[in-house]
């Protein structure tokens, strides 16, 4: 934290780096945020959450000059492109708007810093510099929802003295930060949080990555994992359920399986090639081979699969 509250202060995006912070509520996260908001100046924050940040044409054009842009409670709308928020943690020029102005270009040094219960929803095929821009800071404790108590910490950690006692303190962690080059949070491993980042706003990504592996003579039959999928999802209490052809392109990303009409038994079956369940247990309930009539199906003018 001390090395973010310094990282505020410096007019380059430098880190290449934005600030998750995340916990569940009354845990701290938007008391920081007024305090680091009423330290810096208001004039010099800016408060866009990131979907406006990638969507609304205007919202870029209100970093201009900002040393910060915070945004508390994110919203949970799922993020579909990411190029707007690369840009901006990547110190990139940007064209932005202004309503009835002419457009014009600058280079952004705002640092990204939003909050939130848990994170939004992202594209399964969301590149790895997305997820490399991110510190991820936990905030694990929860504090009785005392207002009267928290317009009183506010107060004390925002006079004179204090917002010169935190600009010693912030200056030591920016120092820290050019000579070491990286946070001390930050982890720094994009898979490490993509995967993170999946298993919690993608339940199909977590039962999959959890109980499958990829296996070139691996088998399993498509309404076997369909259907330990929709069972799994009822023990997580999980209302909503993707439609099978999504759960499908899912299998086909993360393991390269691939589909296939077959016969097993002299019975036609709908399989998966190139997976198999992590449990033997389970992986034995399934076909060890099958006939394949791929072929005879494209030549009777039938889908494979």
């Amino acid at each position: 934290m001390q090395e973010l509250f310094g990282y505020t202060l410096y007019r380059s995006s430098y880190a290449r780096r934005a600030f998750m912070l995340i916990g569940e509520g009354n845990n701290g996260k938007s008391i920081l945020l007024d305090i680091l908001t009423q330290w810096i100046g208001e004039e010099n924050v800016s408060n866009k959450n990131l979907q406006d940040l990638e969507y609304n044409r205007f919202s870029v054009a209100r970093l201009l000059g900002k040393h910060v842009n915070i945004f508390a409670d994110l919203p949970q709308t799922p993020l579909g492109k990411s190029e707007v928020f690369r840009a901006l943690t990547g110190g990139d020029r940007l064209e932005a708007e202004r309503k009835h102005r002419d457009s014009f270009s600058f280079q952004p040094y705002a640092k990204l810093i939003f909050s939130t219960n848990k994170l939004p929803p992202v594209r399964e095929d969301e590149v790895d510099a997305f997820f490399k821009r991110w510190v991820i800071i936990e905030f694990p404790y929860q504090f009785e929802d005392d207002p009267a108590k928290r317009k009183q910490i506010l107060a004390e950690c925002t006079t004179e003295e204090e917002k010169s006692g935190i600009l010693n303190w912030a200056l030591e962690g920016l120092r820290r930060l050019l000579k070491t080059g990286k946070f001390t949070a930050d982890e720094g491993d994009s898979a490490k949080i993509r995967d993170r980042w999946m298993r919690e706003t993608n339940p199909a990504y977590d039962f999959l990555t959890t109980y499958v592996e990829r296996d070139p003579k691996g088998i399993i039959i498509k309404k076997n994992l369909w259907n330990q999928y929709i069972a799994w999802r009822e023990e997580q209490g999980l209302p909503t359920i993707e439609r099978q052809n999504e759960f499908s392109q899912l299998v086909q990303t993360l393991f390269r399986a691939e589909p296939k009409r077959v016969r097993i038994n002299g019975e036609r079956q709908h399989i998966w090639v190139g997976i198999r369940w992590k449990d033997q247990d389970r992986q034995e309930q399934e076909p060890s081979n099958f006939d394949d009539d791929d072929d005879k199906y494209k030549r009777l003018g039938e889908p494979a699969f």
